[in-house]
């Protein structure tokens, strides 16, 4: 493959895992679990797969797909 060619692919796959992540960094939010517990807490930061949310005094990284909704609490963002 040339080096355009090379280039739109890479640019097709960084397009193509994109997620609403920069949104929901530093929210408060409700996160649902695919075994239905909820966690609420702080989405401190967002990667490709895991997210990192602080409960408490507690961290808890959290697989995305694991993750049925996120909610977040208005009012809540810090």
């Amino acid at each position: 493959m040339n080096n355009k060619g090379e280039s739109e692919l890479k640019n097709l796959r960084k397009r193509s895992y994109q997620d609403f992540a920069e949104e929901i960094i530093g929210v408060e939010a409700r996160i649902m679990l695919h075994d239905g517990r909820p966690l609420i807490g702080r989405i401190v930061e967002a990667k490709r797969h895991w997210m990192k949310l602080s409960v408490g005094n507690s961290v808890y990284y959290v697989n995305k797909a694991f993750i049925v909704y996120i909610q977040p609490i208005e009012g809540r963002k810090q």
